[in-house]
């Protein structure tokens, strides 16, 4: 099992302010928030990767899809780091980080299904492979998740009824 710690910072929704994260350090997940006719002014409506490009290169890229679907407001930014107490980016080679970046935007997905997002964002998690088992620890300005996440907690492994949930 992976355990990834992610520490998370909240941004204004802004041309300006999203285009400072462009750096090598500046990848991750991101989570955008928005007013959405349901869940109210303040609703997280999306979750996204940035693992080949920067955050704000990415987040360009969604702009006008985020701002047909809704009036965001704010984002928070999340780097994978080597614990809560040790906030140094992991370092881990391209292909990795990139393969780390995506198991933990679809674990997020499926643990929290955010309006918008139309991929991954309900069902189960498969966790066929011990490559996909992760743990995720939310640090920081983790806005609406959840604090902890497990692939366990949202796997097929755990609701199948003919197989007993403790063994």
């Amino acid at each position: 099992m992976h355990i990834v710690n992610i520490v998370w910072e909240k941004i204004t929704y802004d041309q300006d302010v999203i285009r400072k994260f462009s750096s090598v350090t500046d990848y991750g997940i991101y989570q955008i928030y928005g007013k959405h006719p349901a869940y109210g002014n303040d609703a997280l409506i999306y979750i996204g990767q940035a693992s080949r490009q920067t955050f704000s290169t990415r987040l360009f890229e969604r702009w006008e899809f985020v701002e047909s679907c809704a009036s965001p407001h704010s984002i928070r930014i999340g780097r994978l780091v080597k614990s809560s107490q040790q906030m140094d980016l992991l370092e881990w080679d391209e292909d990795r980080k990139i393969h780390m970046i995506e198991l933990c935007e679809r674990l997020l997905l499926h643990s929290h299904a955010p309006a918008f997002n139309k991929q991954n964002n309900c069902g189960l998690y498969d966790i066929n492979t011990k490559e996909n088992n992760i743990h995720i620890f939310n640090w920081g300005d983790f806005g609406d998740l959840l604090p902890e996440v497990s692939s366990y907690r949202y796997s097929f492994k755990y609701w199948k009824y003919e197989t007993p949930i403790a063994y």
